[in-house]
C-alpha cells in the first residue's frame, strides 16, 4: 500500500513538472477536498502528502491527513506523519483534536478510535495522555465497557480524581451494573462529600431499592447545599409516606 501510495505522488508531482506547473497550495487543498467527496481515497492522500510537505508545522492539515490515511487502514502512513509532526514540533494534543474532527466528518469515528490505539502501542511516551483521549471518546460514545476500562487507567495514577470517578460510575450505569456505580459513588462521597451528583445517584438508588431511610439521608445531604424546591418536596414526599406508614 505505502509503495502504490509513494508511486502515486510521484507520478502527479512527474505529471505537474512534465505540465511546467506548481500548483498553488489552495489548488492542492482543492483537489484534495474532491478527491475526498467522490472518496477517491488513494488521490486524496497523495494530495494530502503533498500538502503535508509543503506546511509540515499545521497541526489541523496532519490530523486531516491522518484521517484519510486511516480510511485506507494505512497504520504506517498515520505513524510517519505523527512522528513527523512531532519533529515539527506540532502539539499532539492538536494532532488527536484534528484527526478526531476530520473522522467524525467522514462519518468514520472508528478510524479515531482505532488511530489513537495505535500510537499508544508504538509511541509509549505518550499513552497517558492517548488513555484520557480514548475515555473521552468512550464517554461521547457511551461505551459503558470502555468507559469503566479506560477511568481505570486514569484513576491508577490519580484514584481521588472525581471526574474520572464519574466517569467510572457512569460506565457502570450503561452496562447495567447498578450494585458497582454505587460502590464507586460511595466512593466519590468520602472524597468529595459535598458532591450533589454522587448524593442523588445514591439517593435515587437507595429510593428504587425500597431504602427509604438511606435516601431520605442522602437527598438531605444533597438538600444542604443545593436547596431546590424539587428535593425539598421530595424529602417531605419521603417524611410524610414514613409517618404515615407508621401511624
Amino acid at each position: 500500500m505505502l509503495r502504490r501510495l509513494i508511486l502515486l505522488t510521484t507520478a502527479v508531482a512527474a505529471i505537474v513538472a512534465a505540465r511546467g506547473e506548481t500548483p498553488t497550495f489552495e489548488q492542492l487543498s482543492v483537489k484534495a477536498d474532491r478527491f475526498i467527496q467522490y472518496k477517491e481515497w488513494a488521490s486524496a492522500q497523495a494530495m494530502l502528502q503533498l500538502m503535508v510537505t509543503e506546511r509540515p508545522d499545521d497541526a489541523a492539515l496532519t490530523g486531516k491527513a491522518i484521517a484519510v490515511a486511516g480510511v485506507r487502514n494505512d497504520s504506517t502512513e498515520q505513524l510517519r506523519l505523527f512522528r513527523n509532526a512531532v519533529s515539527n514540533r506540532q502539539p499532539f494534543e492538536k494532532v488527536f483534536i484534528s484527526v478526531e474532527d476530520e473522522s467524525f466528518a467522514l462519518a468514520r469515528g472508528d478510524v479515531y478510535e482505532d488511530f489513537l490505539l495505535m500510537i499508544a502501542r508504538r509511541e509509549a511516551w505518550v499513552r497517558r495522555s492517548i488513555d484520557s483521549y480514548l475515555l473521552r471518546y468512550y464517554t461521547y460514545r457511551c461505551d459503558g465497557p470502555g468507559m469503566v476500562a479506560y477511568a481505570d487507567k486514569m484513576l491508577a495514577g490519580l484514584p481521588d480524581n472525581v471526574t474520572f470517578l464519574h466517569d467510572k460510575a457512569r460506565g457502570y450505569m450503561l452496562t447495567g451494573d447498578f450494585s458497582a456505580a454505587m460502590d464507586v459513588y460511595r466512593r466519590i462521597t468520602e472524597v468529595a462529600p459535598d458532591n450533589v451528583d454522587a448524593l442523588l445517584a445514591l439517593g435515587f438508588y437507595a429510593e428504587s431499592q425500597g431504602d427509604k431511610s438511606d435516601a431520605l439521608d442522602y437527598f438531605k445531604k444533597a438538600y444542604a447545599i443545593m436547596p431546590t424546591p424539587y428535593l425539598k418536596s421530595k424529602i417531605e414526599n419521603i417524611e410524610y409516606n414514613s409517618y404515615a406508614k407508621n401511624s
